[in-house]
């Protein structure tokens, strides 16, 4: 090179210098600004340009590296990654804490108890919900109403607390559907348990309408047959059944028995004496404002006298 150039050259690269030094100042300076302000996005472009124009400035870097970290704090928190976003204010905080001005330390320091507050809150909700769900799948609906209608619900901008928020709304509309359909159906057991309570009442008293005399007029005067019947409870009696021959010799068999009716009040009984040493079995049924006796002498004496064979149809002894 002719050494005539030569004080140009040096100039050139001085002036080149300058202008470098020059623009890598200011934007670091802007950038810094930006970061103060909190407008992440152009400190991060400045501070971007910055450390281009000095790849090894340990300043920039640190500021560079605070405000990605910031930027992508804000990123997961607006995506409800919480932990996540935690994780990066914390490395905010810890590792380039003395390149932070009071400004932007107290930025940080909120950001990081608000994500630790909305972490507690998140995992509160979760808890919420999952002893709602186990209240609900145990029919403790009342219990699992108690807790989700307990909960705070506040107007949060994080996703992921009013995801969980929502949920328990959904929740708590699913456990008050749960709930009227459980007092509906306790109500018709109810009813069906006092329809049936009413109905074997109503049977009960209808076999018991049937205690007292029964047979022909004047049966012991006048010669017949008759029977009294007497309820000891709901289904069980007493049965006395006569048969009188006519006078003057007015000869009385007689057979009794306890008696167990079922529903369709018919029941069975045997005997082996009716007086006159005939022996027996029967069957009586309570029907239709009636009482039917059939019965079967199996062993009857050479007296001239017993209780009936055959079948009877009993009405209400009108006997004066």
């Amino acid at each position: 090179m002719n050494k005539k150039l030569w004080p140009i050259f040096f100039l050139s690269i001085l002036f080149l210098v300058s202008c470098t030094s020059k623009d890598f100042n200011e934007k670091l300076e802007s950038g810094k600004k930006a970061l103060e302000n909190q407008k992440f996005e152009v400190a991060l472009a400045d501070l971007s340009k910055a450390n281009e124009l000095e790849p090894e400035d340990k300043e920039t870097k640190a500021l560079l590296e605070i405000t990605r970290n910031i930027i992508d704090c804000k990123t997961a928190m607006e995506s409800g990654e919480s932990e996540a976003a935690l994780f990066l204010i914390n490395k905010v905080l810890e590792n380039n804490n003395h390149y932070l001005n009071k400004r932007l330390s107290n930025y940080a320091k909120k950001l990081k108890g608000d994500l630790e507050l909305t972490i507690k809150q998140t995992a509160n909700l979760k808890d919420i919900i999952e002893k709602g769900h186990q209240l609900l799948d145990q029919k403790r609906y009342n219990e699992a109403l108690n807790v989700l209608q307990n909960v705070n619900i506040t107007d949060s901008t994080n996703e992921s607390i009013t995801k969980l928020q929502n949920e328990i709304k959904v929740l708590q509309v699913e456990a008050e559907k749960a709930k009227e359909l459980a007092v509906a159906q306790q109500k018709l057991e109810e009813e069906k348990k006092a329809a049936e309570a009413a109905r074997i009442e109503a049977e009960q008293n209808r076999l018991k309408a049937y205690g007292g005399n029964w047979g022909d007029a004047n049966f012991y005067s006048n010669g017949g047959n008759g029977l009294t019947i007497t309820f000891i409870n709901s289904n069980t009696a007493t049965v006395a059944i006569q048969s009188v021959s006519s006078p003057p010799a007015n000869r009385i068999a007689e057979i009794s028995f306890t008696a167990r009716f079922p529903q369709n009040g018919t029941t069975s009984f045997t005997f082996d004496d009716d007086g006159w040493f005939s022996k027996g079995s029967g069957t009586i049924k309570l029907a239709n404002n009636q009482v039917i006796v059939t019965i079967t002498i199996t062993e009857k004496s050479e007296d001239n006298w017993s209780i009936f064979s055959g079948t009877k149809t009993f009405s209400r002894d009108k006997s004066n």
